[in-house]
C-alpha cells in the first residue's frame, strides 16, 4: 500500500504541474465556480428529518456531536470537511438514511468550500431520540479554504456533472481510506472536466472492510 501511495502521489504531481494551462469547466457551485450548487433534488426518507443548518464536526470536541468519536464518524476518509448531521426518525421502526455520491453540502459562506459525497454511505437512524452522525466529506471546491466553527452547512442536491458521475463510479467500491489523493482527482475533475487517466490505478485497491 505504500507504494501505491507514492505512485499515486508522483502522478498527481504530474496531473497538477500545469493548473493555469487547463480550462476551466466547472460545473456551479463546483471546482472554482461561486454559483449556487445545481443537481438532481436530494430527499431523506419519509419520517426522517435533518436539522439545518448543519455545523461542521470536530473530533477534538466530540462532545458537540452527541458524544461520537471519529471512529464512529461516516465518510470514506475525506479529511478536509467534517460536519455533524443531526437526525430525528419519527417512526417507530430504524429507518436508513442513503447518502449518495454526488450529494452536495453547500457551505452559506461563498468563499468556503462546499462537500461532496464521493461514496455512498448508509446511516441507520434509529427511532424516537436525535441521532448524531459525524459526517466527513471531500472537498468540492479546490480554490477555497476550509470551514471554520462558525461556519454553517445546507443539505444540497445531487450534481449530474458527467466527469464526477464518471470518476465517482470509478471510485465505487474501492477502500480510499489513507489515498490521500482522492481528493486532488475531485478538485481536477471538477475544474477541467476530464478524468485523469491515474485513475484507473485505483482498479487495485481491495473493497471496504464492512462497517
Amino acid at each position: 500500500m505504500k507504494r501505491f501511495r507514492l505512485l499515486l502521489l508522483s502522478a498527481l504531481a504530474g496531473l497538477c504541474a500545469n493548473p493555469a494551462q487547463a480550462q476551466d469547466l466547472s460545473p456551479p457551485g463546483l471546482g472554482n465556480s461561486t454559483a449556487a450548487p445545481v443537481g438532481k433534488p436530494f430527499a431523506l426518507p419519509e419520517g426522517v428529518t435533518l436539522r439545518q443548518p448543519i455545523k461542521p464536526y470536530d473530533a477534538s470536541r466530540p462532545q458537540d456531536c452527541g458524544n461520537r468519536d471519529a471512529k464512529k464518524a461516516y465518510g470514506t476518509d475525506g479529511h478536509l470537511i467534517a460536519l455533524c448531521l443531526q437526525f430525528t426518525n419519527r417512526t417507530g421502526a430504524p429507518i436508513d438514511v442513503t447518502l449518495p455520491p454526488g450529494l452536495i453540502f453547500r457551505s452559506r459562506n461563498v468563499r468556503k468550500q462546499n462537500g461532496i459525497v464521493v461514496q455512498s454511505q448508509v446511516i441507520q437512524v434509529p427511532p424516537a431520540a436525535i441521532f448524531y452522525a459525524p459526517l466527513r466529506l471531500y472537498c468540492a471546491n479546490g480554490n477555497r479554504p476550509g470551514p471554520g466553527d462558525d461556519d454553517l452547512y445546507d443539505l444540497g442536491p445531487i450534481t449530474e456533472a458527467p466527469q464526477l458521475i464518471a470518476l465517482f463510479r470509478k471510485l465505487a467500491g474501492k477502500n480510499l481510506a489513507g489515498v490521500d489523493v482522492i481528493q486532488g482527482f475531485v478538485w481536477d475533475t471538477a475544474a477541467t472536466g476530464e478524468i485523469s487517466a491515474f485513475v484507473d490505478m485505483m482498479d487495485t485497491l481491495p473493497a471496504p472492510a464492512s462497517r
